[in-house]
């Protein structure tokens, strides 16, 4: 089953520059960067500047986005927040996290600064209305606690923060993360070697003009496709000298009563052979 995901909500930068074009306002010598600035200057309220720094950030990176699958966001409940914020980075300067269409959350912002971490998660509320919670962590007092220590003191929201500790911890892993591919290379994909896949991924990237990354594609697969199968889950270890470096392996499904799945009923089309 193909899963679709909600699009990207309209950025900023490209709303304004149709608004101020319509009211034959040029600005189209400005770069991107000028163009927030700009836009930050007039912005009167705190949590639109952090929502309008975030944006700026994941515009100025090429818009890097990665796809959540819905299995794995029936897993961010297995994510743990005890884990100091120094042991967590993102694997690029800023990222944007698509939900499923039939998901109320629409998408999530993240960037990871030098000194800040910035959020901003999009949804419909309850009625239904496009609308946005924003919220920053300044680094410095907070480099030595853990991310619940950080939410006791910070007013912010439980999924951004599970998904910020999810995507850091399995940036590395083959497994969760692969890039978007263009739909007629995905048999390429499947069938190619390292070398193959570096290819079709750069591919994708100058045809859509954005880096994508499914997260948990083959697993959901795996999960639609095998039946009798039992949702795998998310466990945390710690590795590294010291223990120190957290690392999510996925607690893989099984099969329930395995040998159910081999046992085929006959005789169900004519009189069996005695």
């Amino acid at each position: 089953m193909s899963v679709k995901f909600h699009d990207f909500p309209p950025t900023n930068y490209t709303a304004t520059k149709k608004e101020l074009k319509k009211a034959h306002k040029h600005i189209h010598d400005k770069t991107v960067y000028e163009h927030y600035d700009w836009l930050l200057n007039k912005s009167p309220d705190r949590y639109e500047k952090m929502y309008l720094q975030s944006e700026r950030f994941w515009y100025l990176a090429n818009r890097p986005y990665y796809n959540l699958f819905p299995i794995i966001q029936s897993m961010l409940g297995d994510v743990p927040l005890d884990i100091k914020l120094s042991a967590l980075h993102l694997p690029v300067e800023s990222l944007y996290v698509r939900f499923p269409a039939n998901s109320r959350f629409i998408g999530l912002l993240m960037s990871d600064q030098p000194d800040s971490l910035f959020f901003t998660l999009y949804y419909r509320d309850a009625e239904k209305e496009l609308t946005f919670e924003s919220g920053r962590v300044i680094k410095a007092p907070y480099m030595d606690k853990t991310i619940s220590e950080i939410r006791s003191e910070q007013p912010l929201g439980l999924c951004p923060l599970k998904i910020f500790v999810a995507i850091s911890i399995l940036s590395d892993s083959p497994e969760f993360i692969q890039p978007v591919i263009l739909s007629k290379d995905l048999l390429k994909w499947k069938n190619g070697d390292d070398e193959t896949r570096k290819q079709l991924a750069e591919k994708a990237i100058r045809r859509t003009g954005k880096t994508g990354f499914n997260v948990g594609k083959e697993i959901q697969e795996t999960y639609e496709t095998t039946p009798h199968f039992r949702r795998p889950h998310l466990a945390l270890f710690w590795t590294g000298k010291g223990r120190a470096v957290p690392k999510m392996i996925l607690r893989k499904g099984c099969a329930v009563k395995p040998r159910e799945l081999t046992t085929v009923p006959t005789g169900y089309l004519g009189i069996e052979n005695q």
